[in-house]
């Protein structure tokens, strides 16, 4: 009884060189028929002994998954307890160990002659490679994304910390030259609410530009950032409401 899961590598090896006709050419074209000998030569022979490739083949017949004649007029039923036997049976009295002996045709068992034939499994042989190739890109682009999200990250927080400064530098320039017309505690509170709504300001648009334009979602941690700046307007709400708070 055939099952996909006992096939070893070399089995699937084996059964994927013979249906890629790209790798290894049909002997006559549209035919599926594959040299043998040839596949041994350039796929195997540094790898296992012929003996063993020879034996891998005739599970390989056993199983129902290739045929060593052009056509098999026998219907096997390879999903059955007791297809193995039969297989064997065909094979001794059949024409397959004949013309075994005499050609190297192989080629992979079609529907009509296996319930799951050999071009059947070479199918899913492919889809399972297409799925760890899928797999493997889509972690690598994963990979990539995060690599790419961190590096803006790291871009965008040393934007902001620039434009912080920057601004920051260039408001108390103008508040230094403002406080020549005030006095000490109404000083203390312009300097507080103005560089508290500018870090504010700053805090708010790299939120913004982490939610919109690298698409990532907002954690609590985050919003902490607004703390600091809260707290230096808080502070100059009290200056401004309580003039004499910072007096001795």
């Amino acid at each position: 009884m055939f099952d996909y899961q006992d096939l070893s590598d070399y089995e699937k090896k084996i059964i994927q060189l013979i249906g890629d006709n790209i790798k290894v050419p049909p002997i006559e074209a549209h035919t599926g028929i594959k040299n043998r000998k040839k596949i041994y030569d350039d796929f195997f022979h540094n790898k296992i002994s012929e003996t063993k490739f020879e034996d891998l083949l005739t599970e390989l017949y056993y199983k129902g998954l290739i045929s060593f004649v052009p056509a098999d007029i026998f219907m096997v039923d390879n999903l059955k307890v007791d297809s193995r036997e039969q297989l064997k049976n065909n094979y001794e009295k059949g024409a397959e160990k004949g013309w075994r002996a005499q050609d190297p045709f192989v080629r992979l068992t079609e529907q009509g002659e296996r319930t799951i034939t050999g071009d059947m499994v070479y199918r899913q042989l492919l889809q399972d490679e297409m799925n760890e190739k899928y797999a493997s890109i889509s972690n690598l682009v994963e990979n990539i994304e995060h690599k790419i999200n961190n590096t803006q990250n790291k871009y965008i927080e040393m934007l902001a910390i620039f434009i912080a400064v920057f601004t920051i530098i260039i408001s108390n320039t103008g508040i230094f030259i403002m406080l020549k017309e005030t006095s000490f505690s109404e000083g203390i509170y312009i300097t507080l609410l103005i560089n508290g709504t500018i870090l504010f300001a700053i805090c708010f648009i790299i939120l913004l530009l982490k939610g919109l334009i690298l698409n990532q979602t907002l954690r609590f941690s985050h919003f902490l950032f607004f703390l600091f700046p809260l707290v230096i307007l808080a502070f100059g709400v009290l200056t401004m409401k309580y003039p004499n708070l910072l007096l001795p």
